[in-house]
């Protein structure tokens, strides 16, 4: 499908609270379609293996379209189009945590847990 006409802004969206420890939060995104762009919300989201982070999807321009670019479960979130979904994705690499070990640790000041029941939490950054 060939796109000529840019994505919108990202909506301004409250994250939800992690269900529960070990959920990585992949941002919500314009998918396009036969009649223009329509929004998917973003997700909390169990990652398929121990270790593995989300590098969300991105629109990029090229030979003359706007192409999509498939978010996926990898290793490390580098580059993915310069994109500022918030939540600890900043354009480039991730911040809303990180893997020690078999556990997942989340960066409080920019992902939305529930200190209570998520005990593996840090604050770097600026607070949500």
């Amino acid at each position: 499908m060939a796109i000529t006409l840019a994505p919108p802004p990202l909506p301004d969206v409250v994250q939800p609270v992690a269900p529960s420890p070990g959920y990585i939060w992949t941002p919500g995104y314009w998918a396009g379609g036969p009649n223009g762009y329509y929004w998917i919300d973003g997700a909390w989201l169990v990652p398929p293996a121990v270790g593995l982070l989300w590098p969300p999807g991105w629109w990029g321009w090229s030979d003359g379209y706007y192409r999509w670019h498939e978010g996926y479960w990898g290793p490390q979130v580098g580059f993915y189009g310069g994109i500022d979904y918030g939540f600890g994705y900043f354009g480039v690499g991730y911040v809303g945590g990180h893997w020690r070990s078999r556990d997942f640790y989340y960066n409080r000041a920019v992902t939305n847990v529930n200190i209570t029941h998520v005990r593996n939490a840090y604050v770097i950054g600026p607070e949500l």
